[in-house]
């Protein structure tokens, strides 16, 4: 009996590296943005760039993550924050970055809010396989 291979077994045996790559470019910058929109945010500088860091070490924490940015619009936050001193983060507030490694492969993807589409956008910027 052939031994389980965690990497292998669990998707269909067609899966290419450079799918399962895209695959978890996906994931992660899924999950990015809906475990943080909506959070109460300060429009404190050094508070921005903490979240930001811990936003990028936590994805990172993650299998196949090889680099994640993360950029938060501290110009929207402060002109958004309200009187009692806070927003919420928006999918307007935010730029991620990920890039994944599985095999082979190499995947960068971002995300990014287009106002003319008024749509958080994720999408492959490039492949490598």
């Amino acid at each position: 009996m052939r031994k389980k291979s965690f990497e292998k077994d669990y998707f269909f045996e067609g899966v290419t590296e450079r799918e399962r790559a895209c695959f978890e470019a996906g994931i992660a910058l899924g999950s990015l943005f809906h475990q943080f929109v909506g959070m109460p945010v300060s429009p404190d500088t050094g508070y921005l760039e903490r979240l930001e860091n811990l936003m990028e070490r936590a994805a990172l924490l993650q299998p196949y993550r090889r680099k994640v940015e993360v950029k938060i619009d501290s110009e929207r936050i402060k002109a958004e924050s309200s009187r009692y001193g806070y927003t919420t983060l928006s999918e307007k507030d935010m730029e991620l970055l990920v890039e994944i490694g599985y095999g082979k492969a190499r995947v960068s993807a971002r995300m990014k809010y287009f106002g003319e589409l008024r749509y958080p956008l994720m999408y492959i910027e490039r492949i490598e396989s």
